[in-house]
């Protein structure tokens, strides 16, 4: 897949058993996630209108 989202890993939280040399370094749907809800680390993020731009532009 080119575009965007080429090389892109999504993984849920707890999926995994070993975390260890993960870095976060995306946020998606950060309009709609509960106030009080940040991490520590800085990183790019991701408007639900964002979000679907990209799925939208890598679809046609």
């Amino acid at each position: 897949m080119d575009g965007p989202a080429k090389g892109l890993t999504i993984l849920a939280a707890g999926t995994l058993d070993d975390h260890s040399g993960l870095i976060l370094t995306h946020e998606v749907y950060v309009d709609k996630k509960p106030d009080g809800y940040n991490f520590a680390q800085k990183t790019d993020q991701m408007t639900e209108a964002d979000v679907m731009a990209m799925v939208s532009a890598n679809g046609s």
